[in-house]
This record gives structure tokens, C-alpha cells and sequence, in this order.
């Protein structure tokens, strides 16, 4: 209900997504709030969350005033990070409860609602420095306020959500690049051709120019950990193998060079930062009874083409796989992506309302075996003495389910 005056209660009552920031932004002009504060906006189909954690650890352990807000739908409350720490429940309450009456009158949701609570507390605290990390697209995500970012990335488009932020790579690039406004700096990650002219037709509007990542640096995987030289840094090292954070490390290197000037930073805290991301879903291996056990939330096309390159580049053995995917997705490309990676894949479901279940795979259950337990699966594959790798893939809710099931202890 509309009108839940407990606000954890409100959250999690009204998840109801619209990608229109308009009724948001009347909302901000009524109370007249401004962000006062620099912050970095980062938008992108995959890797944009990574990217702004690792922004916001590295300028925290360079010590800075830092906040950052990104969105998690497993723990809201942890949506919000300031000075390397999460706020508790009453201070958010009582921001709630001072603005009860305006944000019931604008029907906000609790994406909006969350996320102004983030801007009160990040003026509060006299920050040095914002991270925001947009939830979908850019130019009508809640979070893209009228104020302008010091940094604008865009760090890779894919066709994800295009039949909200458009039909071509190119017009969703547009989409996303409806964070960019008078006076930010610019920054491409990587994107195709006219994903970039995309871009840069927006800055050319307000006479700004586009900063890119090079594409020239080198990376390895050494003990099971990604190594990556970008000049003129050292070489630094992600606490993970899975290959595609090379392309979040070198856009973080070079957001660093940009923003250099205001905020500079020692060189020895980088890897400091880097080691502080420690997050479930990022190809996390766990060695369980001489088997490697891998999770990985790769949730749509793009992230499972690089996730297979990860696998191609890293393991030389057979690799079990078991999927399970929301009913929003490609499944038919995504099933034959990860087919190409693995010598047997399973397919099973989990404990969400979106989650695909048998009767929406039937189209692929003369190729795959199905499960309603991916614990039944799991078990029968540690029997199997044959098996050596077992990844679960394919969602983000998934794999969180699976942590906490089987591998939190």
C-alpha cells in the first residue's frame, strides 16, 4: 500500500518499476532539492555496478568522503554506502517520515523513494564525492537528476531492455546518454561504432569532449585471479578470473586519470580499493570436495558471451553447467551461448515470481534435463566423480539463492 508508514514496509511493497523520471523530478523541484555535491553517474548494460563499487572504494581508501548508491534488490537498506558503511534503518525512517505526506501526494515508489533518501543523507554528510549507479538506461532512469555529473560513464550498450530503451544499439547508447548534461566530462568505454557516434552527438550539443578507454593494455589470469597493466599504473590484480572485469579495472584507471585533478589519489591505495570488492555472482570459485564450484549472475546474452570466453581462456576440462533464467530473457540465444562452454547443461528454476519454470522451457526439454530443485542437481553432480567443474549461471536472483542455500557456511 501507497500509504505504509514503516518504510521497509513501503519498499518493499511498491517495486513497481517505470522507467519515467519526470513525476520524480516535479517531486524534487516541489521541495527545491538540489544535489550540491560532485558525483560520478555511470550507466551501461553490463559491469556498470562493479565499476561504480570500485570507483567508490578506491576514492575511500584514498580518503575521501565518499557515498555511493546502487540499487540492491536483495537488500535495499544496503542500497546506501557512505564512508565505507551502511545506515540503519531508523535514520532512513525518519527521512521517510519528514517527507511522508509529499511522496505518498507523488505516488513515488520505492526506487525513488530509496534513492532521495540516499541524496538527504549524502548532503547531510558533506561529501566529497557521489557514485551513482543508474538502475536501466540513462536519460528517464529515477536516478538521473537535473544537476550534472563532473563524470558521465557510459561504459559498454548491449541489446538489453531494448523494448524500453530501444531497438538498436545505437538508440539505446542515446537512451544512456541521457546522463550526460552541460559541464560533465564525458567517458566511453566499450562500444561500437555507432554506439560512439551516438555518444558523442549528445556532447557535441554541449560542447564537451568524450574521454575513451584505451583499448591497448594487458591482462592475464594467474591463480585463479585477474592480472591487468594499464598505463601508467602498475600491474593490479582483481580478485577473481572472470576476463570481463578487465574492461571495469581499465575503465576505472582511466576515470581516475580524468578526475585527477580534483581528486587525486596514491597510486599504492588502487589495489587497496580493488581488493575491497568482494561481491557474490562475480565468477566466485569455491573448492568443495575436489570439485571447483563456480557462480557466476551472468543474466543476458552479452554477459554470457564474455563469461564463455572466461571459461575458454581458463579451463581445459569438462564443465557442468546449471542454468536457471527469468522469464524476460532470450533464453533460446542464451541456452545456446552457454552450450558452446560447457559438456552438459542442466536447467532448473528458483524462488521468484519471475523465474522460468518447466512449462517455460518446453521448447528445450528434448535437448536439456530439467529439475525443480537445483539442489537435486548439485548433489547428483558432487556424486559424479567424473565431474570437476560445476558453474551456476544464468541469473542474478539465482545465484544469489544459491549462496545462501548451499555455499554461505
Amino acid at each position: 500500500m501507497k500509504n505504509d508508514k514503516n518504510l521497509l514496509e513501503f519498499l518493499n511493497n511498491n517495486l513497481n518499476y517505470e522507467y519515467d523520471n519526470y513525476n520524480f523530478l516535479s517531486f524534487l523541484d516541489k521541495i527545491n532539492f538540489t544535489l550540491d555535491i560532485p558525483f560520478i553517474h555511470v550507466t551501461g548494460t553490463n559491469g556498470k555496478t562493479t565499476l561504480s563499487k570500485l570507483l567508490y572504494y578506491v576514492y575511500l581508501e584514498n580518503n575521501y568522503k565518499v557515498g555511493l548508491f546502487s540499487f540492491n534488490e536483495f537488500n535495499l537498506i544496503n542500497s546506501i554506502n557512505i564512508n565505507g558503511k551502511t545506515k540503519n534503518i531508523e535514520e532512513l525512517q525518519g527521512i521517510y517520515d519528514e517527507y511522508y505526506k509529499l511522496i505518498n501526494k507523488y505516488n513515488l515508489n520505492s526506487y525513488e523513494v530509496l534513492f532521495f533518501i540516499s541524496l538527504v543523507l549524502f548532503k547531510k554528510e558533506k561529501l566529497d564525492l557521489v557514485i551513482i549507479d543508474t538502475y536501466m538506461g540513462g536519460e528517464y532512469d529515477f536516478t538521473n537528476i537535473d544537476e550534472s555529473p563532473i563524470l558521465a560513464i557510459i561504459n559498454n550498450v548491449e541489446l538489453e531492455h531494448s523494448d524500453i530503451l530501444g531497438r538498436s544499439k545505437s538508440e539505446i547508447a542515446y537512451t544512456k546518454g541521457g546522463i550526460i548534461k552541460p559541464d560533465s566530462q564525458v567517458l566511453i568505454n566499450i562500444l561500437d561504432e555507432d554506439c560512439e557516434f551516438a555518444i558523442k552527438e549528445i556532447a557535441k550539443k554541449y560542447k564537451i569532449n568524450v574521454h575513451k578507454v584505451n583499448e591497448y593494455y594487458n591482462y592475464d589470469v594467474k591463480d585463479e585471479k585477474l592480472h591487468v597493466s594499464y598505463f601508467p599504473f602498475k600491474e593490479l590484480v582483481f580478485n577473481n578470473a572472470g576476463l570481463y572485469n578487465r574492461y571495469n579495472i581499465a575503465c576505472l584507471l582511466e576515470a581516475l586519470l580524468i578526475l585527477k585533478d580534483k581528486y587525486n589519489y596514491n597510486e599504492d591505495l588502487i589495489q587497496k580499493g580493488i581488493n575491497r570488492f568482494n561481491e557474490i555472482g562475480y565468477y566466485n570459485i569455491f573448492n568443495i570436495n575436489n570439485k571447483k564450484i563456480i557462480l557466476d549472475n551472468a543474466h543476458n546474452p552479452a554477459s554470457l558471451e564474455v563469461l564463455g570466453k572466461t571459461l575458454a581462456y581458463t579451463i581445459n576440462v569438462d564443465i557442468k553447467a546449471i542454468v536457471a533464467v527469468d522469464n524476460s530473457k532470450n533464453i533460446e540465444k542464451m541456452l545456446g551461448i552457454i552450450q558452446k562452454r560447457v559438456s552438459k547443461l542442466y536447467l532448473t528454476t528458483y524462488d521468484d515470481i519471475n523465474a522460468r519454470d518447466r512449462d517455460g522451457f518446453i521448447l528445450f526439454l528434448d535437448d536439456y534435463e530439467y529439475f525443480d530443485s537445483y539442489e537435486e542437481i548439485y548433489d547428483k553432480l558432487m556424486n559424479d566423480e567424473e565431474t570437476r567443474y560445476i558453474i551456476f549461471t544464468g541469473s542474478e536472483k539465482f545465484i544469489y539463492q544459491v549462496y545462501n542455500k548451499l555455499f554461505k557456511k
